[in-house]
């Protein structure tokens, strides 16, 4: 009777500790482990989308090429947020840490707004 006690003791700890671990504690590790790639790759794979799409309203063929390679920053942003969000972290959190990453590196509004003007009527 005292085996099949002490058995079920460590059984649940174990078990508590294996969830624990799952839910807590390795996604913290992973989060941690990747968030300035996150913030890194979040910034070059907007910076990529803002290029391309202005290159794009051009009829440049040999500019668009190169725009093309810019969004393979873009594929290993979703590459990073893919293995974050497999490991547990919330959609939410990687949100508000792509904001925060636009946040740390802001450009001036005039940079922002060149690509919108208009350069014929």
């Amino acid at each position: 009777m005292r085996a099949l006690n002490v058995t079920f003791k460590v059984c649940v700890i174990l078990l508590t500790i294996g969830y624990l671990s799952n839910t807590f504690l390795i996604p913290e590790y992973v989060f941690h482990t990747n968030k300035s790639r996150y913030i890194e790759l979040t910034l070059k794979c907007a910076l990529a989308m803002d290029s391309n799409w202005y290159i794009e309203q051009q009829n440049n063929k040999a500019l668009k090429k190169s725009s093309e390679l810019q969004l393979i920053d873009c594929h290993d942003y979703d590459r990073v947020r893919k293995k974050l969000l497999a490991s547990g972290i919330s959609e939410h959190r990687l949100s508000s840490l792509g904001l925060l990453a636009l946040e740390i590196h802001q450009r001036p509004a005039e940079e922002l707004a060149i690509h919108h003007k208009f350069r014929e009527r």
